[in-house]
């Protein structure tokens, strides 16, 4: 235990290991969950209806791809369960 940092021996020193940790947060109504993420399926559909219809050539497609790959990479480099 002596060569170990703190968040090792957090680990360790939990009440009980096989339990998840929680995010603090959960979930008073799940109909509403549902109906969220219903509005929000539809607003997704609705801008890429928009994106689709606005894309007049392959510089449109270029660019979106670098858009595209910049968001992913992004979303790469901050992810807090990233080993390494």
């Amino acid at each position: 235990m002596a060569s170990t940092d703190i968040s090792q021996r957090n680990l360790y020193e939990r009440i009980d290991l096989t339990a998840p940790p929680t995010t603090g947060s959960e979930v008073k109504n799940a109909r509403r969950i549902v109906a969220l993420n219903a509005v929000l399926a539809m607003i997704a559909a609705v801008l890429l209806y928009a994106l689709v219809d606005g894309i007049d050539g392959w510089a449109h497609l270029v660019v979106l791809g670098g858009i595209v790959l910049t968001v992913v990479g992004t979303m790469l480099a901050v992810d807090p369960q990233r080993k390494g």
